[in-house]
């Protein structure tokens, strides 16, 4: 509860050993609290939550941790970790109960499932995004747990990193809970969903029954269709934005920025979300390239055919982006995090947007497909061509 108002509100579920449960709904449904619930990070104000069939306030934090592993969506680890040394911090619940020899062989084996063992000795700060992420995963099932948590663990992955990376998590045999964003990924890794909004549970049930028609277009807004697979003997669950027109405010809104910028166009922008070694950024298919260009600008990265992807920082420097959009993840230091690390960057700070600081920090929630993204593509113009407005 929070300001007297319900998080999660009379929820009821079960999940059985080896199942992959998907919790899906719209921001602000209760999906990441009631993850916390059931992991014991938080504790609800009624009910009760079991594991076992013992109620898991009553179970100690330290034997919580033999059972249970969290990676949770805003995990910052040391960047100056060595991979295998922070794939360790997963045995530390287990510390003594082994002969260490053993402890070793579980973390090799851990890196080894995860397709990390040729990475053991590079630091967590040099790896990129989807190794970042398997990287935890590692750490996760060092734990030994019997239920992995995941607060939407394919965030900020290209479309292809996304499928390997859940692919890789079914693959793993033990019981998940995972707090997943795009819906495409429920059917293919979940073998139940649970789907919330306001707070409440909507639909507990198998993939193709919680994913009907009349659910996910009365919660999500979109159109559901189920289709054979031309060359592969599966069914294809495809989600579908209605073809309706835009609300006028929507477009007057937008064809207002588009006349204030006028014929300012050309701008070199560069958009920095993470990552130290390589830069993780928008590609040609994502749908920040698109926000720029409608705010009067030219996506620096636009050859790379990928949504979201690494890159490297000789690159971005040897097109000299004049403008930046920085990803402002609070729980990770901000984007004055980004903007000090780019001013001391040797090639970076060379650079006319850096030079200059001109930038705009803008949230993930405004650079993915929603309402958001037309208060983005102002902030972004107005940050841009100030003289325009």
């Amino acid at each position: 509860m929070a300001n007297g108002r319900d998080l999660v509100h009379e929820v009821s579920l079960s999940v059985a050993v080896g199942d992959r449960l998907a919790i899906i709904g719209p921001n602000g449904a209760g999906k990441t609290t009631l993850l916390r619930m059931l992991s014991g990070m938080l504790r609800p104000s009624s009910g009760e939550v079991k594991l076992g069939g013992r109620r898991l306030e009553r179970i100690s934090a330290a034997e919580r941790a033999l059972h249970i592993a969290v990676v949770g969506q805003t995990d910052q680890p040391d960047p100056r970790l060595a991979v295998i040394d922070y794939v360790e911090l997963g045995r530390v619940p287990h510390a003594g109960r082994r002969r260490r020899s053993d402890e070793r062989d579980i973390v090799v084996d851990a890196l080894r499932r995860t397709g990390l063992l040729p990475l053991l000795g590079r630091t967590i700060g040099s790896l990129s995004g989807g190794e970042r992420q398997r990287a935890q995963l590692a750490r996760a099932i060092a734990q030994e747990p019997r239920i992995l948590f995941l607060d939407e663990p394919t965030n900020h992955l290209d479309p292809r990193a996304r499928g390997e990376l859940l692919e890789l998590v079914a693959g793993f045999g033990m019981t998940v809970i995972a707090v997943l964003h795009d819906l495409a990924l429920v059917a293919p890794f979940a073998t139940r969903v649970a789907v919330m909004n306001n707070a409440r549970l909507q639909a507990f049930a198998a993939p193709r029954e919680a994913l009907t028609q009349q659910l996910i277009h009365q919660i999500f807004g979109v159109d559901v269709f189920r289709l054979r697979h031309p060359t592969e003997d599966r069914e294809l669950t495809v989600f579908e934005v209605p073809n309706r027109a835009a609300p006028p405010s929507w477009k007057t809104e937008l064809a207002d920025i588009t006349v204030k910028v006028g014929d300012r166009k050309g701008t070199r922008v560069f958009l920095y979300d993470s990552g130290e070694d390589k830069p993780f950024t928008a590609g040609r298919f994502a749908i920040p390239s698109a926000m720029i260009s409608a705010a009067g600008g030219d996506n620096i990265m636009a050859d790379m055919d990928t949504s979201w992807g690494n890159t490297d920082w000789e690159t971005v420097a040897s097109r000299n982006p004049q403008f930046l959009i920085l990803l402002d993840y609070q729980d990770g230091g901000g984007y004055k995090k980004l903007l000090d690390f780019l001013i001391a960057h040797p090639a970076m700070k060379e650079t006319d947007a850096v030079k200059n600081e001109r930038f705009v920090a803008l949230r993930y929630a405004e650079l993915t497909p929603g309402p958001a993204n037309i208060e983005a593509i102002d902030k972004i113009a107005k940050a841009m061509h100030p003289e325009a407005f």
